[in-house]
């Protein structure tokens, strides 16, 4: 399973996704990506089959598109307080529950 777009978490934006956190999922994943196709031939996995799950390109259809997805914000969690003890009245509405 590939890496999420990190810089569009809650906690690493800086008003818009942070392009430098992103970039390094994108890379990792592409790395993955390529590592997959090339496993199944090693020694210890021979005849295994390897998939890999686009979980980057996945969320970030969801964040662009939230509003097709019933979401009304993209941007913040339900949740926002790392001591928080009242759950999300709402989490229907937000693309991340929490920070």
């Amino acid at each position: 399973m590939g890496v999420i777009p990190l810089g569009c978490l809650p906690m690493t934006r800086i008003g818009v996704c942070n392009f430098f956190a992103n970039k390094l999922a994108e890379d990792y994943n592409g790395k993955l990506r390529r590592g997959v196709k090339t496993w199944g031939g090693e020694s210890g996995f021979r005849g295994a089959k390897f998939v890999y799950v686009d979980m980057y390109n996945t969320l970030m259809d969801v964040i662009k598109n939230y509003r097709r997805y019933g979401f009304s914000n993209e941007k913040k969690g339900c949740c926002c307080m790392l001591s928080s003890i009242v759950p999300c009245p709402n989490p229907d509405k937000y693309v991340f529950y929490d920070f």
